[in-house]
């Protein structure tokens, strides 16, 4: 009796349709990186048709003939040239959000120090330094803050379909 259940229970989980078995690889020659994007996720991309970045949600993917639907149209596989990633790079983030940290403690201590020590002075040398470091974290994250992967030839898009 256990075992019919059990095999009743493979059944039905058997039967259920799988989402998570389609979608688009970017795939790093040469490595074994590679990142997956399912439907229904948001891209930032660049065809051969525009030279504007386009930004939408991906619906559907089609394998048979190596369409992409997206919210406002259907792009083919190969006319996508590149891809922008939104996460925080890898390490423009991390040092810039260091240099604001610096910059900021740097001005903390010393107007600490020229307001409970009478022998120190808050000048226009520390109000640069800190200054400084503290626009030029906040440049760094601001301006190397993309990842873009150009699908030229050491990345390329596949469609992988697992499904049965």
């Amino acid at each position: 009796m256990k075992q019919l259940a059990h095999i009743l229970i493979l059944s039905l989980f058997c039967t259920l349709h799988a989402y998570g078995q389609l979608f688009v690889k970017i795939e790093k020659s040469g490595t074994t990186f590679s990142e997956r994007i399912y439907p229904g996720k948001l891209l930032e991309f660049k065809t051969t048709q525009d030279e504007d970045w386009r930004q939408a949600e991906l619906i559907d993917i089609i394998p048979e003939t190596q369409l992409l639907l997206f919210d406002d149209q259907v792009h083919e596989l190969s006319s996508i040239v590149a891809i922008r990633d939104n996460r925080r790079s890898r390490w423009s983030g991390p040092l810039g959000t260091s240099l604001m940290t610096f910059g900021l403690s740097w001005n903390v201590y010393a107007g600490g120090a020229h307001f409970f020590d009478e022998t120190f002075t808050y000048t226009k040398r520390d109000a640069i330094i800190g200054g400084t470091t503290i626009l030029s974290g906040y440049l760094l994250q601001r301006l190397i803050r993309y990842k873009t992967i150009r699908l030229d030839g050491k990345y390329r898009l596949r469609i992988i379909d697992m499904r049965i």
